[in-house]
């Protein structure tokens, strides 16, 4: 009898605490809180550029994939140290040059500037009440910015960018927002993504070229922004980073987690360009006698010397 009683209980329990025990696998919960001290809101994205450069005999295509970070002033008397245009951290270019008679080469860099990526600036803050909002984890707002009376909310240097570029004929973005309160105020704390459309018909004004300004080209631009990190900071580290771009790269993570792969005819391009061996190239150069500038002959020093004498007399 005292060796069942004292079995009983050792043969009770662990069945009594394999049905005690319940498991629930609870969502994914991210907190953005702000600190106390906190004087900056510290955007890090990545920007994927395709953009078309077409005239009437060749075309240009340009793939640029470009890290960038924002500054958002969050405190008081901070408004002026702060930026909301992507600021470029690292760079990479992908040019595919094609003409009417199917010939086609690539590069990685190209005298035209047709590139409109490091432009649109972050939105500050707005209203989303009555775009119905709802209780969603995500939200996709389309804007056309050219006709939408309040799109200066969406870009917060819209009013100058359009001063720029005066023959845009298309310009709508796409903003994408998480964790949107019942109120309806979306700060930059909220993005996470934007992609943009352009289209021009028009010189290319800011090009500085001669014969481009009167020549009509077709831009075509779509631009895709990624937010992959954010951060709240404080005044001294917020000017680490502004005073040193390359610190960021080296303090916070690139995570391109979540961010979609490239097509196969993009991935064909970049590697496309960078196998290009640029310093056989160069050596293989000829030298353009075209390039070598002028050459002026020195004057004899006789002449030299009388105009100096005709100088001194005032002859």
């Amino acid at each position: 009898m005292p060796l069942l009683l004292i079995w009983i209980p050792l043969l009770w329990r662990p069945a009594e605490m394999q049905s005690s025990v319940k498991t629930h696998q609870l969502p994914e919960l991210i907190v953005n809180s702000r600190p106390a001290n906190a004087r900056f809101l510290h955007l890090i994205g990545l920007i994927r550029e395709y953009s078309f450069l077409n005239t009437y005999l060749d075309t240009v295509f340009l793939y640029r994939e470009k890290h960038v970070d924002f500054m958002i002033p969050v405190g008081k008397g901070e408004s002026e140290n702060g930026w909301l245009i992507p600021r470029p951290l690292k760079s990479e270019s992908y040019y595919h040059f094609t003409d009417r008679g199917g010939l086609d080469s690539v590069s990685n860099y190209y005298y035209l500037n047709f590139s409109l990526g490091n432009q649109f600036g972050m939105t500050p803050g707005i209203n989303l009440r009555g775009k119905n909002i709802g209780n969603v984890p995500s939200l996709d707002i389309k804007v056309d910015l050219l006709n939408d009376p309040s799109a200066d909310r969406w870009m917060n240097n819209l009013p100058s960018f359009l001063r720029r570029n005066q023959d845009l004929t298309r310009l709508e973005a796409n903003y994408r927002f998480d964790g949107v309160s019942d109120s309806g105020w979306a700060s930059p704390l909220n993005v996470t993504g934007v992609s943009y459309i352009l289209e021009s018909f028009g010189p290319l004004k800011a090009s500085r070229l001669p014969g481009l300004e009167s020549r009509q080209f077709h831009i075509a631009n779509y631009i895709e922004l990624y937010i992959t990190d954010r951060e709240y900071l404080t005044s001294r580290q917020a000017r680490m980073y502004r005073e040193n771009p390359k610190t960021v790269l080296e303090s916070r993570s690139l995570d391109l987690a979540g961010i979609p792969e490239l097509s196969p005819d993009i991935m064909a391009l970049v590697a496309r360009v960078n196998a290009i061996d640029h310093t056989r190239l160069r050596l293989n150069e000829v030298p353009d006698s075209l390039r070598k500038g002028f050459y002026y002959t020195h004057p004899p020093r006789v002449i030299n010397f009388r105009n100096w004498i005709k100088g001194i007399l005032g002859i």
